[in-house]
């Protein structure tokens, strides 16, 4: 090693070793999973679905957008109510508002192509 690196490894691991140690922040696994007591969130998302079958009908490209409202009701007790909206046809074919959706993803109770654009889910989450 030449005199230059072996003076700034030296100069670089004393400054590491001297500085003061800094607070961690809190461990992601021990957070709360429901918002603390009033605290609201609004999520907007905007998806866009792509479907290519292999059969004469054309490739379809989709447009759809997914809302979600939630907030803490205590310190262990959030409501939530979310919707998604598929504009047309192409929409509700490539299911794009679950591309918009880039919390909590899961869903219950619907049919992949339903024939209605907007759903919703209502949701009460007890944290703890």
């Amino acid at each position: 090693m030449t005199k230059t690196k072996t003076v700034v490894l030296l100069v670089t691991l004393v400054a590491a070793l001297a500085a003061p140690s800094t607070g961690r922040a809190e461990i992601f696994v021990h957070r709360d999973l429901a918002l603390p007591a009033g605290v609201w969130a609004l999520d907007l998302g905007l998806g866009i679905g792509h479907l290519d079958p292999a059969g004469p009908p054309g490739p379809y490209t989709g447009l759809g957008f997914n809302l979600e409202v939630k907030g803490g009701l205590t310190s262990t007790l959030q409501l939530g109510v979310r919707t998604g909206i598929r504009v047309g046809s192409d929409g509700k074919m490539t299911e794009a508002d679950r591309y918009g959706r880039t919390f909590e993803t899961e869903t219950y109770g619907n049919r992949p192509r339903d024939a209605g654009q907007s759903r919703s889910l209502a949701a009460l989450h007890r944290g703890g």
